[in-house]
């Protein structure tokens, strides 16, 4: 019987690892304290063979234990737990990988392992000697904090000074906790647009007042500062000292802190340009370039995110920038991950053709696209309607039965997503008929006394996705 290749966890596990990691992991596996013996690692030298692209079809079972054991007879089970054996051993790789990078909590390990052997002294002196590189360190993140708190709560009660240490601990405490908060916090606030089932946040009040009270330190206060932001009033003087804050402190920033901070501050400049000033979009195309310069665009393993890939060639076709957002894309596509490169180059190529008018290429560029995320699918199939609708209007208003088509599909893909947040799938439905009603008055050859209530109506809309589109469009229907 054969074997599905595709899908399954040893070969999604393989997949993901680059081919550094790869020969890392071969010398995990062959250490002696192990004991793996020779069966696992042969088998990962068989897989390395495919990666990354493991095949879809299925492999037989037999052949693949043919090329492990030449002069043994078939044993079914035996490769079965081979796989089994081997998933865990990757898995086992990871934790490991990830456990001798973290200098912090090995050195929390050793504290305890030091107490729970009656090593005292050594437990004391490691302990100070970590407080003392966190105290040093430039930055400041809810991790640092949390150690903190672990060492004094592990070395109070040898402390001559028990009651000291514990009050340190629970300040420690306190502060991971509020740093921790404000940044999921900020990520729920960042991405309730896009997400559904967004709650209320417990005690961010309580933060608030401390700050008023006592004044929190500056990582705290950035958060609390970029929160407002998300959920009050647009106040571009508040943004300005945010994103020169955020710029001063990201050297010393933990990589989460880093991350959720500048994600919310593209953020912000996305929702002046949907709300109030499409052309922010400038501000929005600064904010990346400074990001690609100071590596805060990054994840941890150095690559960028198809959206934020497409956000920077999207923000510099809007404003004109074509030959700059395409050496971004041949500087930069390689920084994107290999499964999704191809789909991401493309859909970045669109927006760059559809903001210079060459609507016939957008819409072959798109045809085949395979979106990658439920943001990207809405990114792409709107850039497709925009394109038929421009298409039609620049052929003398004549709508295709392709824009009517991708009209009502759009529809149903919108209001059967249960992913969207209600706010995000109100724009786009809010979108897609202003869209249409748009093409009804403009198909009948003559302007109706009813635009200027729809106008007046797009305007007012709270939620709709490329409103300064709709109204451009709009104004290009009455002045024909």
């Amino acid at each position: 019987m054969p074997l599905k290749l595709s899908g399954s966890k040893l070969f999604l596990l393989l997949a993901a690892l680059s081919k550094e990691e790869l020969e890392d992991l071969s010398r995990f596996l062959s250490m002696p304290l192990l004991n793996n013996g020779e069966a696992l690692p042969a088998l990962l030298n068989y897989c390395k063979t495919m990666h990354p692209r493991f095949p879809e079809e299925l492999a037989d079972k037999e052949k693949i234990h043919a090329t492990l054991f030449p002069k043994e007879k078939f044993k079914e089970k035996r490769i079965r737990d081979l796989f089994s054996d081997l998933s865990l051993q990757v898995s086992d790789y990871l934790a490991w990988r990830a456990f001798s990078s973290d200098e912090g909590m090995k050195k929390i390990y050793l504290i305890r392992e030091y107490q729970n052997r009656g090593l005292t002294e050594y437990a004391n002196k490691e302990g100070a000697r970590r407080l003392l590189e966190l105290k040093a360190s430039p930055g400041r993140s809810a991790l640092q904090q949390l150690q903190k708190f672990q060492i004094k709560d592990l070395l109070f009660e040898d402390n001559e000074t028990e009651e000291e240490y514990l009050n340190e601990a629970q300040k420690h405490l306190d502060h991971f906790f509020i740093l921790a908060k404000l940044r999921l916090s900020t990520l729920l606030f960042s991405r309730r647009r896009y997400i559904s089932g967004a709650q209320d946040i417990r005690f961010l009040e309580e933060i608030k007042q401390m700050d008023a009270n006592e004044g929190l330190p500056g990582l705290e206060r950035l958060y609390l500062a970029i929160l407002g932001l998300l959920s009050g009033e647009i106040d571009q003087d508040v943004y300005l000292e945010a994103r020169q804050t955020f710029f001063t402190m990201a050297p010393a920033l933990a990589f989460e802190d880093r991350r959720v901070l500048f994600q919310s501050l593209i953020n912000y400049t996305l929702r002046v340009i949907s709300e109030i000033d499409h052309s922010f979009v400038s501000e929005s195309w600064d904010l990346y370039m400074k990001g690609l310069e100071t590596g805060a665009v990054f994840s941890e393993r150095g690559e960028l995110s198809d959206t934020t890939f497409t956000n920077i060639v999207i923000n510099g076709a809007a404003i004109g920038q074509f030959e700059k957002a395409e050496q971004f894309i041949l500087d930069y596509e390689k920084k994107l991950p290999r499964e999704i490169r191809g789909n991401a180059v493309a859909l970045g190529r669109a927006y760059l053709s559809y903001n210079q008018h060459s609507y016939e290429r957008v819409i072959e560029m798109l045809r085949d696209v395979k979106y990658s995320s439920v943001s990207y699918a809405l990114r792409g199939r709107s850039l497709l309607l925009r394109t038929y609708f421009d298409q039609a209007m620049r052929d003398k208003w004549r709508f295709s039965p392709e824009f009517y088509s991708h009209l009502e599909a759009f529809f149903k893909y919108v209001q059967r997503n249960k992913d969207l947040a209600d706010t995000k799938k109100l724009g786009y439905l809010n979108l897609l008929s202003f869209t249409r009603t748009l093409a009804q008055v403009a198909g009948k050859g003559k302007t109706q006394k009813g635009l200027a209530k729809i106008r007046d109506d797009i305007s007012k809309a709270q939620q709709v996705i490329a409103k300064d589109w709709l109204l451009k469009r709009a104004k290009l229907i009455e002045e024909r």
